[in-house]
């Protein structure tokens, strides 16, 4: 009997977990990373700069390699305006780096 308690305090708590998580909107395909923003790790030379015009950032605690049309320097808040395969096409941001498009 005084196991019952604590089961079913835990069991209330669990449940309610469950039925918040049923509301959040489910995150998955490359579709969810547009307009998401990110912060560049490598800087991105810009599609002028000719060839080798990609460079590495980090959107969602995911690394991505990412073009752009101009120049972006390490450190630098993006937005990432398209995905390309495992390519992404951003833009500059003044964001800060590393929140989403709901915030």
């Amino acid at each position: 009997m005084a196991a019952t308690l604590p089961f079913a305090v835990f069991a209330v708590f669990l449940a309610r977990l469950v039925m918040r998580s049923r509301k959040w909107k489910p995150s998955t395909g490359t579709e969810d990373l547009v307009g998401m923003q990110g912060v560049v790790l490598a800087a991105i030379p810009g599609i002028a700069a000719g060839t080798g015009n990609e460079g590495m950032i980090r959107v969602r605690g995911e690394l991505w390699r990412a073009t752009a049309p101009q120049t972006i320097p390490a450190g630098q808040a993006v937005r990432v305006s398209r995905v390309d395969g495992l390519t992404l096409h951003v833009e500059a941001s003044q964001g800060s780096a590393g929140s989403t498009k709901n915030e």
